[in-house]
């Protein structure tokens, strides 16, 4: 492994497991052709237009009926819908991390909040949101940090966890938590152990 990404790989790593929530419920109106679609939307409030739906929709207690509208629509298909299915049905039922109902509301429970990471975890494995290297890594630092292990840097957001070991003096630090919480390989740790010292000297 090149010296020069060591850093970047093991402040992705950490990072990376606060990308847990968020991309459920935000789903983009330019991505959705409703040219076909005739207004009023009975089904939707009786909305006039395009903003006016979506502001129906925002509200998680309308969420439920708006999937069921783009399924029938053909709006939504495939995995965006299986997703939208689980998350409406969680929504209503208040079944969803911290009770969140909006993008905005689970990012503020997920993104940094250490000690919600297990409740994030698993509606992510539920769900099927990260791949299975993704969740063993998301579900080694959970063990690390139950078993007394710190944060780099105390660091609890993506953006502090790349800009702390980003620094060749903190290098130590983030290979031993990445070592307690098994994100890297053993080949990987002492390859980057070799380097260590020529990153903490610049």
């Amino acid at each position: 492994m090149k010296k020069e990404n060591i850093q970047i790989i093991i402040s992705l790593m950490i990072a990376g497991l606060f990308i847990v929530s968020g991309a459920v419920f935000a789903q983009s109106d330019d991505s959705i052709d409703t040219s076909n679609v005739v207004y009023p939307i009975t089904d939707l409030g009786n909305c006039q237009n395009k903003a006016d739906c979506k502001s129906f929709c925002d509200k998680s207690e309308n969420m439920l009926a708006c999937v069921t509208y783009a399924e029938k629509s053909g709006l939504m298909t495939g995995e965006d819908l299986r997703l939208s299915k689980i998350v409406a049905e969680k929504v209503s039922k208040g079944e969803t991390p911290g009770n969140c109902k909006s993008k905005e509301e689970c990012e503020s429970f997920c993104k940094g909040k250490v000690e919600n990471i297990d409740t994030c975890i698993s509606f992510a494995e539920e769900l099927g949101l990260l791949s299975q290297a993704e969740l063993d890594q998301a579900k080694g630092v959970s063990k690390a940090l139950q078993g007394g292990a710190q944060m780099p840097g105390q660091c609890a957001s993506k953006e502090d966890c790349e800009a702390y070991c980003a620094v060749g003096t903190h290098i130590d630090e983030c290979l031993s938590f990445a070592e307690a919480a098994n994100i890297l390989s053993p080949e990987e740790l002492e390859q980057a152990r070799a380097v260590a010292p020529f990153l903490k000297s610049g």
